[in-house]
């Protein structure tokens, strides 16, 4: 009667202790992935960043080359 004493079960315990190292193994997943998509975007802003400055050189190279072109031969043809 009253010396009943308290035991977990321990297919239930278990159970949860799987339950538990689950979801830490989802909590670092997500977290990595979360990290990695980051530094994906950091290193594509890079990229983005090079590529819109070479765009930028070479439209003013193009309109140079315009330039020469109609001082040698004094009108603009069609590029």
């Amino acid at each position: 009667m009253g010396g009943e004493i308290a035991t977990e079960d321990p297919a239930r315990s278990n159970a949860e202790d799987i339950k538990s190292a689950r979801a830490k193994r989802n909590r670092d997943a997500a977290t990595r992935s979360r990290q990695q998509t980051k530094e994906k975007k950091k290193r594509l802003e890079g990229e983005n960043k090079v590529l819109s400055d070479r765009i930028s050189e070479l439209e003013k190279e193009h309109e140079e080359l315009q330039r020469q072109y109609i001082a040698k031969y004094g009108q603009r043809k069609s590029f």
